[in-house]
């Protein structure tokens, strides 16, 4: 019976693998295809101006920026290190980030209900056309997505444990963190990752926690 339940659960894995990889190179086409054709224009732009500026000392290309400053941070760091900030170059960390939002919606789902539920997520978040607009560009909206969904597979995680797991705890702070830099939208889920933080307490833990 052991050899039988091992087998069932390997070959789960490795169809949730072959599901997965499926997903991504899904999601990797339709964002990542010819990411270059069109000019920059309007938000897009205005970021990539501000991180050329940085580039020459103006700090106050961040410190007037409405958003975060973490997609200001990221083309900055992409044109130090590659020497360039064109069109591809630009888009495509944000178009990485896109992609992994994708797969990470599909092992969310699959955490939360079943496979069956992440996978179709997966598929519609992969050819959704806000989600793939987004991430064309080089924009805030596809590294909050991963960084948040990201976070909220760690939160969760840490419930199922009972709480016993606190790197889980430490690693979802960070990344909640990491999308606050890019945008202070992220704030919204808190009651979320509150409530998964505190839900594996008795009631006589919570209370004495509130108190």
């Amino acid at each position: 019976p052991s050899s039988v339940a091992e087998q069932a659960q390997s070959s789960h894995t490795t169809n949730q693998i072959i599901w997965l990889v499926a997903i991504l190179l899904l999601a990797a086409f339709f964002r990542m295809a010819n990411v270059y054709y069109s000019d920059p224009h309007g938000d897009e732009a205005d970021i990539l101006l501000r991180a050329v500026s940085l580039v020459f000392g103006d700090t106050e290309s961040i410190l007037t920026h409405s958003k975060g400053p973490g997609e200001i941070l990221v083309l900055n760091a992409v044109g130090a290190t590659i020497g360039r900030l064109d069109e591809q170059t630009a888009r495509l960390p944000f178009s990485l980030a896109g992609a992994i939002g994708v797969g990470l919606i599909m092992l969310v789902g699959e955490q939360l209900f079943n496979s069956a539920a992440g996978r179709v997520a997966g598929l519609l978040a992969a050819i959704e056309g806000v989600f793939v607009s987004y991430a064309r560009t080089a924009q805030y909206q596809s590294v909050v997505l991963m960084l948040t969904v990201a976070a909220i597979w760690c939160f969760y995680r840490f419930y199922q444990t009972g709480g016993s797991s606190r790197r889980l705890h430490a690693l979802g702070t960070f990344l909640l963190a990491a999308a606050f830099l890019f945008h202070f939208e992220t704030v919204l889920i808190l009651p979320v990752v509150g409530y998964l933080t505190i839900a594996h307490l008795p009631w006589n833990g919570l209370r004495n926690l509130l108190a």
